[in-house]
């Protein structure tokens, strides 16, 4: 049995949406965001993001740059009590076709297949 996991996107939902974000600068978030994800914390709920990058498999930023905005969400929820488990990430463009990118689910099912679970 799994525990209780609240899968989230981030873009447009923990964070402001900008096209092709690869600037840890431009990471702000979003309005009631840390409120929700406190209650989540608070009933149990152990939170992951799942995100699709495809500015990776576009070439218009790194994987570095993206984990290091990655980096910055989590940072700045953690000043407010706020832990990630996880962060999921799908690289890929949609041209690829690949199974991570959302909104498949496979990501989602590598995650609760793992030992992470």
């Amino acid at each position: 049995m799994h525990n209780k996991i609240l899968f989230l996107d981030r873009d447009g939902t923990l964070i402001r949406k900008f096209p092709y974000l690869c600037d840890p600068n431009k990471v702000f978030i979003e309005p009631g965001a840390i409120e929700a994800l406190s209650i989540a914390q608070a009933r149990g709920f152990e939170l992951v993001i799942v995100t699709n990058q495809s500015a990776i498999g576009r070439g218009l930023c790194t994987r570095a740059e993206v984990e290091e905005i990655n980096s910055k969400v989590e940072s700045i929820l953690h000043e407010s009590g706020i832990i990630i488990r996880e962060i999921l990430i799908c690289p890929h463009a949609p041209i690829d076709d690949c199974a991570c990118r959302k909104p498949k689910t496979g990501l989602v099912e590598k995650y609760l297949t793992s030992d992470k679970s």
